[in-house]
């Protein structure tokens, strides 16, 4: 695995991210914010398919 990690560390992007102040900090943050509407998509999916949100149709819920 050190080579493959060697390899992106050498890499055009490894070396953006290294050099270029508060790039890892924008990305990560990316991330979460990607990974919290994701998530919030699923909850919100699985609790009306738990019987929450009655009021609310299925096909509705779907188009998130």
């Amino acid at each position: 695995m050190d080579p493959l990690l060697r390899w992106l560390r050498d890499t055009p992007l490894g070396e953006f991210m290294r050099e270029t102040p508060g790039m890892f900090p924008a990305t990560e943050m990316a991330h979460f914010i990607g990974l919290s509407l994701l998530m919030g998509v699923m909850i919100v999916v699985d609790l009306r398919l738990l019987g929450m949100f009655r009021q609310t149709s299925y096909e509705s819920v779907l188009k998130l």
